[in-house]
């Protein structure tokens, strides 16, 4: 069959990439292919056996900064918009393609499940209730999809990449949603379209805010570690606290786990007796 996952790494999401690694290593997934940005990454992920390529193509982008994980900032969506066209060159290939982002961690196989193969565009909610938000039928999320090449995969795909281009302000997810919005006032071409199960693949919110899934006892298959608010907008900090938490995160080198037990102190950031919830934020956040 020709399905092969694949993700995307700069020199600076090299920890979540080795995170990612771990998982779909630890499930037997062989069919999957890294797409490294920079020659930093390439290094690195060759030193570990990956299954990994150069797609060097930060010079006609105007430069990508390779250590960018500023979400929404200008390098960071140069980088995720080279996503989509690398997905697009991928499904015209002829290839069925499961599109991962480096910070998803896999509970299962994905390949094996009708839940995540079961449509030739399955996408994953990116809403905090259900499958809506902000007045849209479907506000989906593009960390995780399964595609297969279809002509209206392609089609879509297609559409997403010209929105970006026409739209350099626009983060793919942007450009997902908006595709599926216009798609009946922009062609006549049916679209087979799926949105998988929030609650066993769950984005952040969803996943470490409302606990659906847990709650529910579901059969979790993903969780894609989004919906963070990091310091001075830096998310990565943020998604590494919460794999950690979650103990999900494998990238640590084993130094930094010792049995002794350590605490953590701080400094109480009210006056007296009062109470400042957001100076003890600040603090413990600080400490």
């Amino acid at each position: 069959e020709n399905r092969i996952a694949i993700t995307f790494t700069n020199k600076g999401y090299l920890d979540f990439v080795g995170n990612w690694l771990y998982y779909v290593r630890e499930l037997g997934v062989e069919n999957y292919l890294i797409l490294a940005l920079d020659s930093e990454a390439y290094d690195a992920l060759t030193a570990l056996s990956a299954n990994v390529v150069l797609a060097d193509v930060h010079a006609q982008q105007g430069g990508v900064d390779r250590s960018a994980t500023d979400f929404g900032s200008e390098p960071f969506k140069k980088i995720v918009h080279l996503k989509p066209t690398l997905t697009l060159r991928v499904l015209e290939l002829g290839y069925s393609l499961l599109l991962s982002d480096a910070d998803v961690v896999w509970f299962k196989n994905p390949f094996d499940l009708q839940e995540v193969t079961g449509s030739p565009l399955n996408l994953m909610s990116d809403a905090h209730f259900g499958y809506a938000m902000g007045g849209t039928n479907y506000f989906v999320n593009s960390g995780f999809a399964y595609m297969t090449p279809e002509a209206s995969s392609i089609a879509f795909m297609r559409e997403v990449v010209k929105l970006l281009a026409s739209r350099p302000d626009k983060m793919d997810q942007d450009a997902y949603n908006t595709a599926m919005s216009n798609w009946k006032r922009r062609t006549d071409e049916a679209l087979t379209l799926s949105i998988m199960d929030p609650a066993t693949v769950s984005n952040g919110w969803v996943y470490f805010m409302r606990r659906l899934g847990q709650r529910e006892n579901a059969d979790m298959i993903a969780v894609h570690n989004n919906w963070a608010d990091g310091l001075d907008g830096n998310s990565y900090h943020q998604k590494v606290f919460r794999f950690r938490e979650h103990l999900l995160w494998r990238s640590d080198p084993l130094e930094r786990y010792t049995e002794q037990r350590l605490y953590l102190t701080y400094r109480h950031g009210g006056d007296g007796d009062s109470v400042d919830v957001w100076r003890d934020v600040e603090a413990l956040t600080h400490a």
